[in-house]
């Protein structure tokens, strides 16, 4: 094919190949259509769980896998399936311990701290990829959720490693991890901890995550038992889920003589007639499903004030069934999926129990909760 410009008077040639090219992304651009498929591979979380000592995890105490008698089972939320079995087990007393022990030799001045916040710093960065894929698969949230999720933790490290000498150290602080956010939590709560002088007790609801960052640590020049993990929640002394339930005080003497619950609720929505609708409504769907719905962030109430009331929901019957729910680790994919089917039974128990409301249900791949909202619901 030969294309001639009228300014210049000159001709091009453009290969029949090229011309098909073109026609076929500029239907993409135009239709917006979703690929088949574009998943990332699972193969180097595997790779990581074989290359531990016995091709086994476990709790993490004094920078090694410490392999008990208690198994938790870890489902692979790209297949549903089996990923690994966590053999813990490590009672709080030992564990507790090993971090007050290390909490005196960690209490060195600041400047010495700077240097090994530095190189978890250059770890984690080594290793973000790996980092973002074990949350994905163990928590569902997507993969693009969870590199943001790793930015923010080598941004809190880089930020942190300039100030290890302003903070006082108490000893040792226990967190208790949700079942979503693993590295944010980390990079909110253990980060500004560990630059504090303080050692950690990790007390993860999802542990390969917070295992390999606490493998990184160890790699990176932290003494022995300043990040410890314990994986097994019947050891554990406090309990906080901030999602979906109340605090709930289990017994031990173990507890520090401060405590401070952090339990932040799901978020609302407020649309006023003078909003800009349109923004409104977009906001409303990329926040509602952030981490399939269960982060704080999320949100799940909106009120919209009656003038813009139907136009709202016109916006969100429109564009909510675009979304498509399935593989977290697939980049056609909007929103990632829960690997808890207990969950995604009582999801649709709740839906269903309100039948009588109308909905708004989003497509989905293979067995996956879809997004869904629910309309026309009273204050």
């Amino acid at each position: 094919a030969v294309v001639s410009t009228q300014s210049t008077g000159k001709s091009v040639k453009v290969c029949p190949s090229e011309v098909s090219d073109m026609t076929k992304e500029r239907e993409i651009f135009t239709t917006m259509d979703y690929m088949e498929s574009a998943p990332d591979s699972d193969s180097p979380v595997k790779s990581w769980i074989s290359n531990q000592p016995e091709g086994r995890v476990g709790d993490f105490i004094d920078n090694r896998m410490v392999l008990g008698g208690v198994e938790v089972e870890v489902v692979n939320a790209v297949s549903g399936e089996a990923l690994t079995t966590v053999h813990c087990g490590t009672t709080a007393d030992s564990a507790v311990a090993s971090s007050r022990t290390a909490a005196k030799s960690w209490r060195q001045p600041g400047f010495h701290r700077s240097k090994v916040l530095y190189s978890i710093t250059r770890e984690v960065q080594k290793q973000s990829k790996l980092l973002a894929l074990t949350e994905s698969i163990s928590t569902g949230v997507h993969i693009r959720e969870t590199k943001e999720a790793v930015t923010s933790l080598v941004q809190a490290l880089y930020h942190y490693t300039g100030v290890t000498q302003s903070g006082t150290p108490l000893g040792v602080v226990s967190l208790v991890l949700p079942s979503i956010d693993t590295l944010s939590t980390i990079a909110k709560y253990a980060v500004p901890a560990l630059a504090a002088g303080n050692s950690i007790i990790l007390q993860p609801s999802h542990p390969l995550p917070a295992l390999l960052f606490a493998q990184l640590c160890a790699g990176a020049g932290v003494p022995s038992g300043v990040v410890n993990v314990v994986c097994n929640r019947d050891h554990v002394s406090l309990a906080v889920d901030g999602v979906f339930g109340v605090g709930e005080m289990l017994p031990g003497d173990l507890c520090s003589p401060i405590v401070r619950f952090s339990m932040p609720r799901k978020s609302s929505m407020v649309v006023f007639a003078v909003s800009d609708v349109d923004s409104a409504a977009q906001t409303c769907l990329d926040k509602a499903f952030a981490g399939y719905g269960k982060t704080p962030a999320s949100i799940s109430r909106v009120l919209v004030q009656q003038p813009v009331y139907d136009r709202f929901c016109k916006i969100l019957r429109e564009r909510l069934p675009r979304l498509v729910v399935g593989s977290p680790l697939d980049g056609c994919v909007d929103v990632g999926c829960t690997p808890d089917e207990t969950e995604v039974q009582q999801l649709e128990g709740l839906i269903a129990d309100n039948g009588h409301l109308e909905k708004i249900v989003s497509e989905r791949k293979g067995s996956a909760m879809p997004c869904t909202a629910v309309y026309g619901v009273q204050p």
